[in-house]
């Protein structure tokens, strides 16, 4: 590499920074040279950055970016709702493409609170959310949004094309939302907090979708389960815990040692049991023991392309997809996983 070529790192504070620059070496004919050399000026690659970079700021009122577009590119058309804080209009930009923009009520709010909504839905860019097209910052303020064509949820239900939609249908476009996770990490109370084993995940999901869940699981325990699972399985079940388990191991140490027979016990510690399951096997595993179609296909609406992301402080990963296993903190992913074990206790 010729000298001159500087990549800077990232960095988020006032500190100070090291960059890699890339320079030739100096060619030396002998030992003394280079030991004398070296005392004076160093060949290394890294030297201290002088003038570190700054935090990203929110954006400000007279402040633009790369989502800042003319205001004569929008042309205002119908109203579409109005709140206490702005209005939210229908609207052709460059005269052809149709978006939502909301503009600020005068005096209803301070500029830099509104644009701080804009600024939120800028880092937020999801599917299943309504997606941030691009930002007028001179007043009046508008953000501009992509349009739904549909309107209100509440009155496209209520019109005859709503009324026409089966309920598997709203089904699914519930459980766009139900099935999607933010996993957050919970110290076990042992151990190093520094061990990632001493922490586990737990799902924290749509409260609708919880109540879905509940819904179902009470109806398989009560019409299925009960006559599937056997009564060696006390594990999540309704009226036992593991005092009825510790109550029987306690009777058969005793009757072992009254009738002198031997006893064999293992104690089995399934790492990671809710992030293995296969749900495919578990879904035929329910058609056989008599579970209904439509039943069974919102079971597996609620878990199939569930999507998950990760959240620690203040911050959060991307969504990923989650292919294998439950949802850690779902009131169905104890049944999902031991409904297939009854084959396991008359091995």
């Amino acid at each position: 590499m010729g000298s001159g070529l500087r990549r800077e790192a990232p960095c988020t504070s006032w500190v100070s920074c090291w960059v890699t620059v890339a320079v030739p070496a100096r060619r030396l004919d002998t030992l003394s040279q280079s030991t004398t050399g070296s005392t004076v000026k160093g060949d290394g690659l890294c030297q201290v950055l002088t003038n570190p970079c700054l935090n990203p700021k929110p954006q400000k009122p007279w402040e633009k970016d790369a989502w800042e577009i003319p205001r004569d590119r929008l042309k205002l058309e119908r109203r579409l709702g109005a709140g206490q804080f702005g209005e939210v209009w229908m609207a052709t930009y460059n005269k052809h493409t149709k978006v939502a923009v909301k503009t600020m009520k005068p005096g209803s709010m301070s500029v830099e609170a509104f644009l701080m909504e804009a600024n939120l839905m800028k880092s937020l860019q999801h599917n299943n959310l309504v997606r941030l097209n691009a930002v007028v910052t001179e007043e009046p303020i508008y953000i501009v949004t992509e349009y739904m064509d549909k309107g209100s949820l509440l009155d496209f239900l209520k019109s005859d094309e709503g009324n026409r939609i089966q309920l598997p249908k709203l089904i699914d476009f519930c459980a766009q939302d139900w099935k999607d996770a933010n996993i957050v990490v919970i110290y076990k109370q042992k151990g190093d907090r520094a061990v990632c084993g001493n922490s586990r995940g737990i799902s924290l999901l749509s409260i609708a979708g919880k109540a879905l869940a509940k819904i179902m699981l009470s109806r398989l325990v009560e019409h299925i389960l009960e006559t599937v699972l056997p009564e060696t399985q006390c594990g999540f079940r309704k009226t036992r815990s593991m005092t009825d388990m510790v109550f029987v191991l306690r009777q058969l140490l005793e009757k072992s040692r009254e009738h002198h027979k031997d006893l064999y016990i293992a104690f089995i510690d399934l790492n990671k049991a809710f992030d293995t399951i296969n749900c495919e096997l578990f879904w035929k595993h329910l058609s056989k023991l008599g579970v209904p179609p439509k039943f069974l296909s919102i079971l597996q609406q609620l878990h199939d392309g569930m999507q998950a992301r990760v959240l620690t402080g203040e911050l959060q990963s991307e969504f990923f997809e989650v292919k294998v296993g439950v949802k850690q903190g779902c009131v169905l992913a104890p049944l999902c996983y031991h409904l297939p074990l009854p084959p396991c206790h008359g091995t």
